[in-house]
């Protein structure tokens, strides 16, 4: 009982985290995008690269996420993220990682070289994760010149891959 209640506990902790780091980066390309249809979500690149973002960042929170609470947090952070409930996620996913779809591949390889280039993170398979910026750390301290700065560059970046790749899909209505 315990052991479940702990979990619970973890899994609030890291959905949380991917939720507050990632939800208003979304929110910022629905904004410049005038909107994100969601078709969208289901784009095999969108699903590799929200799913591997959600992942890292929820791990950089609570580095020893079992697979089943992984999955979970997962799952709740991408409805939450994206506003779309009825996709599922996790078996997009487990489909889409199962065939090695090329797309699917290359929006992990995105989310991972842009987790670099704003976090200096390293992989997500089992690498240990000491001498990270932590999710809190972008925001915090007492630089308010170098927090607008980070800010600025992960924007920057973020435009750059997000919201160029979902400019160019052939999509129909935007969300209202």
């Amino acid at each position: 009982m315990l052991r479940r209640a702990f979990s619970a506990a973890a899994i609030r902790t890291a959905r949380k985290a991917a939720v507050t780091a990632l939800a208003p980066l979304v929110e910022g390309s629905r904004t410049r995008l005038n909107g994100i249809p969601d078709s969208a979500w289901l784009d095999p690149y969108l699903v590799g690269f929200m799913v591997m973002l959600i992942t890292i960042t929820a791990r950089r929170k609570v580095v020893w996420l079992q697979n089943e609470a992984l999955c979970s947090v997962q799952s709740q952070a991408w409805h939450e993220i994206t506003g779309v409930a009825h996709v599922p996620v996790g078996e997009e996913t487990l489909l889409l990682d199962t065939a090695r779809h090329r797309q699917f591949e290359l929006g992990q390889q995105h989310a991972l070289v842009l987790d670099r280039h704003l976090f200096g993170g390293a992989a997500v398979n089992g690498e240990e994760w000491h001498g990270m910026v932590g999710v809190d750390d972008v925001v915090s301290g007492d630089d308010v010149a170098g927090q607008i700065d980070r800010r600025v560059a992960v924007t920057a970046i973020w435009s750059d891959t997000f919201d160029a790749y979902v400019a160019q899909l052939p999509l129909a209505k935007p969300y209202p």
